[in-house]
């Protein structure tokens, strides 16, 4: 078995580990998020080297998400984002990826909440609802679109 698979499914397991957290408990220990972190850092040097030009993009994306969206939405949300990112880099995707993840996590996750009434008349969140499962199943419809 390739060292890159086991860092995949390292990084799919602790996605998942982290998707239920969130559901029971509303957080994620950072522990999960260190693993994942750690585990997708380590996947885009066993499988790729990042090229000079997705290194920009990767890291844009990433202060994008810790030091800005992280206030927004919340930390174990932004370490997901972060974590994907570094997941989809490994796979040589760039910022496009990353942002089209980002995308299809926030229509999931309205489409979702306003079939369940929890949205106002402007489409904010009544009540506060965990996220990392919509960011982890968007990781998984984006790799279905862009990882083939």
């Amino acid at each position: 078995m390739r060292v890159a698979a086991v860092f995949f499914a390292l990084i799919n397991l602790m996605m998942v580990i982290a998707s239920v957290m969130d559901l029971k408990e509303k957080k994620v220990y950072d522990l999960v998020w260190i693993v994942c972190i750690t585990a997708s850092a380590f996947f885009i040097i066993t499988e790729r080297s990042l090229m000079l030009l997705d290194l920009p993009g990767l890291l844009l994306y990433v202060i994008v998400q810790e030091f800005a969206m992280g206030k927004v939405y919340g930390r174990a949300d932004s370490h997901a984002f972060t974590s994907c990112a570094f997941y989809f880099a490994g796979f040589g995707r760039t910022i496009d990826v990353y942002v089209f993840h980002l995308s299809v996590t926030f229509i999931m996750l309205s489409a979702v909440q306003m079939i369940k009434k929890n949205t106002d008349k402007r489409g904010k969140l009544l009540k506060p609802v965990a996220m990392v499962p919509y960011i982890t199943v968007g990781a998984w419809v984006t790799s279905a679109v862009f990882l083939r």
